[in-house]
Formats: C-alpha cells, sequence, structure tokens
C-alpha cells in the first residue's frame, strides 16, 4: 500500500500511468534475499491483477478516481506508523541491510524499548506531519566533511521544511527541532508532570531549542 500510494510532495499518478504503475509496485513490494531489484517475478500475473482490482479498485478507464482519491489520502500513511521510514521515501536502506541475507530470516527476534519519551504519542505523529519532505527526501548517509556522528546536527529549520537529502541522524534532529515548537503551542506535548511542562511550553514559545521532547534511556 504505501509503495503503490506515496509520492513525493503529495503528487498524483496520471490516470492513463496507474494501471501499469500500481503493478509496478506491487512486484517491487515482493522481494526475497538475493532477487535483482526490478526484475523480480515473485507475484504471478493473476495474483497481481487480483490485488491491482480488488484491493485498489484499479479499472484501467483512464478515469481512476477511487486510486487517485486514495493516493491523495495516502500522503498521511507514514503517519500510522511508529517508525518513520527513511531512504528515498521507502525505507529500503534500512530493510536490504538486515533482510538482504537469507540466515537473518532465521534468527531470532529480540526488540527492546530503547528509549521513552514522556509525552502523547499523538504529538510525536504530529511533529512528524510537519516535516513530511522528510519522508520522502533521497537518502545521504553523510552528506557534509563533518564525521558521521556530528553530521546533521545543526540541521537549519528551514532545511527540515524542505529536505533535499535525509538519513536517520537528520530525520531525528529534525524531528526534535519540531517537536519543540509542537511544545510551544500547547504544553500537552511538553514533558513532564504539569508545572514541567508548563516551564517547557513557556521556554519552547520563545525559543526553539533544548530538549523538549525530554527522553529517558531505558534500563
Amino acid at each position: 500500500m504505501k509503495f503503490a500510494l506515496f509520492k513525493k510532495r503529495g503528487a498524483t499518478t496520471p490516470p492513463k500511468d496507474v494501471p501499469k504503475h500500481v503493478l509496478k509496485k506491487i512486484r517491487q513490494t515482493t522481494t526475497w534475499p538475493g532477487m535483482k531489484q526490478g526484475g523480480q517475478q515473485s507475484v504471478n500475473d493473476t495474483t497481481m491483477n487480483a490485488i491491482s482490482e480488488q484491493c485498489f479498485k484499479v479499472k484501467g478507464d483512464e478515469e481512476e478516481q477511487y486510486f487517485t482519491s486514495l493516493q491523495r489520502r495516502g500522503t498521511c500513511v507514514p503517519l500510522m506508523y511508529d517508525k518513520t521510514e527513511i531512504g528515498d521515501g521507502f525505507g529500503f536502506q534500512d530493510g536490504l541491510t538486515k533482510l538482504g541475507n537469507l540466515a537473518n530470516y532465521d534468527n531470532e527476534v529480540n526488540l527492546h524499548l530503547h528509549h521513552v519519551y514522556d509525552v502523547p504519542p499523538v504529538c510525536g505523529r504530529l511533529a512528524l506531519a510537519a516535516i513530511p519532505s522528510i519522508q520522502s527526501a533521497r537518502y545521504h548517509l553523510s552528506p557534509s566533511k563533518q564525521s558521521a556522528i556530528s553530521a546533521d546536527k545543526d540541521t537549519k529549520w528551514t532545511q527540515c521544511m524542505d529536505a533535499e537529502f535525509t538519513n536517520c541522524r537528520k530525520a531525528y534532529f529534525c524531528w526534535e527541532k519540531s517537536f519543540n515548537r509542537l511544545c510551544g503551542i500547547d504544553e500537552m506535548c511538553c514533558p513532564g508532570d504539569a508545572a514541567e511542562a508548563k516551564a517547557h511550553h513557556e521556554n519552547c514559545k520563545v525559543s526553539h531549542g533544548g530538549r523538549c521532547a525530554g527522553m529517558e534511556a531505558d534500563r
């Protein structure tokens, strides 16, 4: 669904191109380790057509009103997920590294809590919604001469709003900047108890620096 609907800056696929676009994205979604991307035939034609017609209501009538409407609404899809996928708007960099080897499928998964944010989850999603270009910008691991550790820390807010490239570091620092601004708008999105939240709110109304998104490392 994400691959088929998501277009940079909320663009929509021309109606005449919808059938071809959807089938291409269905193939792109289903991949296997060692399979050359773009050339896989991991879904047979009958299954692809069924997914296209039943899930995306593709008709081939050169109007595709349902799909076009679905694609416009699809710009909100990233906000449905708890983890933002970074990398060309599709999260491939992360996935290919982790799942590009068949042996990785056999390893036990040991997920554990990394950080706790003492603010309502909806605030995190609102902060993410304010920086949509971060989710469609091209992936770039180290775009400057700085070390990987220090790069992107001083990203300007204007660069977050209209990002030409992104990576996991830049995405976090931009999200934190967005969170700070949100805290300055409503103290409900500030960390701490009532008194602390109010203090953060007053501070973030004036200055968008600091770490209004209070974070506690999990032990």
